[in-house]
């Protein structure tokens, strides 16, 4: 389980930062509720690779987190994978570390 990105399920991402020269990318994903929305940032450090595939025929009009799910590899490293609409559209991040909303993510709780 990791805490925090649960949150972010059934989200909208808006922006997906990427910075080549740092090794980082940063996404800014809108949660509505019933009466408000949240707004939460997943910044991604010591990025290694980056993975989006899809296959569901666009352009979309939003793109909606149905899933975001963290685990720890056995190298220490993180790895983020998240579903947009289905299995047919994800995003794939294996990195050093991130931080959601500026705090440090947990993975079964271990820092990540």
């Amino acid at each position: 389980m990791t805490q925090g990105l649960d949150a972010l399920w059934g989200g909208i991402l808006d922006v997906v930062s990427l910075d080549i020269v740092h090794q980082t990318v940063a996404f800014v994903v809108r949660v509505p509720h019933a009466e408000h929305e949240s707004t939460h940032r997943l910044e991604v450090r010591g990025m290694r690779e980056l993975r989006f595939f899809n296959a569901i025929r666009g352009p979309w009009s939003y793109a909606e987190l149905t899933e975001i799910q963290a685990e720890l590899l056995p190298t220490g490293r993180l790895l983020i994978r998240m579903m947009i609409w289905s299995e047919d559209a994800s995003i794939v991040v294996e990195a050093a570390a991130a931080t959601l909303d500026g705090d440090e993510l947990t993975v079964r709780g271990q820092r990540c």
